[in-house]
């Protein structure tokens, strides 16, 4: 185990009970409808409902979009936790913009390594705005990561394509803001407006790490400090891999752009 990330009212057409007789006989009067008379529309007015607002489109939404990208941006690492507890490690984390307008408007490329060490993982996370008070982070691979290590120290943004990524389809992260800070959860869990709550319908990140079935991560985001809980979990629901005691804790090193 890994020490420690979707009127029209139909008239009643009266058949003749009786066939129609060559002779002429008298009309019976017709009985007055009992129908009530249809309400009538207002000019221009179909009848059918009008179509919903893409609650991602407004103005509130797209703010609250551009603040995740401010929370998730800067230079974090996990050193202080790893003093208090030897059971996690010194991590260093490195987000930065990315320019690939064709995978994203909001593109941030990420870097995560042990401290000293050569990158462990690297990805691009794509925020997308949900509604005012959510957002979502698609998460990509890259397909050539040796080749932009070191990315967010560079002069200019990384450039990518989509031919330059996978997507990590289920993994992406619902991110809720409240009152202090954004709260986040793999699609297995769902906001209810107050909490993220287990979601037997939701999907599930594939993993096949240690055994692992699927991956779980909880994310908290304040102005000082990232915390993320990644775990990996079998078939059973057992834990096999990921920090068990809580998230990784990364301090903020450098101010939110």
């Amino acid at each position: 185990m890994n020490r420690s990330l979707f009127l029209s009212s139909a008239l009643a057409v009266l058949a003749c009970a009786q066939g129609c007789s060559s002779t002429t006989t008298s009309p019976t009067p017709a009985a007055a409808s009992t129908e009530p008379e249809p309400t009538p529309t207002a000019p221009g007015d179909a009848g059918t409902d009008a179509p919903a607002e893409d609650l991602s489109k407004t103005p509130e939404a797209t703010k609250l979009a551009d603040e995740l990208v401010t929370f998730l941006s800067g230079r974090f690492d996990s050193k202080d936790q790893s003093v208090r507890d030897t059971s996690y490690f010194s991590i260093t984390l490195a987000v930065c913009a990315a320019t690939a307008p064709a995978i994203g408007a909001r593109t941030l490329y990420v870097e995560q390594a042990r401290e000293g060490d050569r990158p462990y993982r690297q990805r691009l996370y794509v925020v997308e705005p949900i509604d005012a008070t959510t957002a979502r982070s698609r998460v990509f691979e890259l397909k050539s990561a040796s080749k932009v290590i070191g990315a967010c120290d560079a002069a200019k943004p990384p450039t990518f394509e989509p031919a330059d990524v996978d997507e990590r389809a289920g993994c992406e992260v619902v991110l809720a803001r409240v009152p202090d800070r954004f709260k986040g959860h793999t699609p297995d869990a769902r906001w209810d407006g107050q909490a993220f709550v287990t979601d037997p319908a939701g999907k599930k990140c594939p993993s096949s790490l240690q055994g692992a079935t699927y991956a779980t991560s909880q994310v908290d985001l304040l102005d000082d400090r990232m915390v993320s809980w990644d775990r990996g979990f079998d078939d059973t629901g057992k834990q096999v891999w990921g920090a068990t005691k809580g998230g990784y804790e990364f301090i903020r090193r450098s101010p939110k752009p």
